[in-house]
């Protein structure tokens, strides 16, 4: 088993996508995950984003070889949890979020 954990700062992606817009959300996100986040407004975005970035950080971490983020779709299963799809790899993650920062974990089997 392997556990990866990240957390980032909300402010932090907000100010990176201010800066470099399309080119820094199509770079990481994927059209599911941009989809989801245009649903939410205002800091409710930001929040959001910063938690799927935290998670793909956490699970390339516990991944063998590097990928693109936007390779990884993090998406919401029907109870509202948080569920990854890329096949390659058997993960479990979880998110959560303030203000401030959002974290993530990721545990493979």
């Amino acid at each position: 088993m392997r556990v990866g954990v990240d957390i980032v700062s909300v402010k932090k992606i907000e100010r990176i996508i201010s800066r470099w817009g399309d080119r820094f959300l199509r770079r990481i996100y994927s059209e599911d995950e941009l989809r989801m986040a245009g649903k939410r407004t205002g800091s409710a975005y930001f929040q959001h984003l910063a938690g799927r970035f935290a998670v793909k950080e956490a699970i390339i971490k516990v991944l063998d070889s590097p990928v693109p983020f936007y390779k990884i779709s993090v998406v919401n299963d029907r109870t509202g949890a948080p569920r990854v799809v890329y096949p390659e790899a058997d993960l479990e993650v979880s998110i959560s979020h303030t203000e401030e920062y959002a974290v993530a974990v990721c545990i493979r089997g």
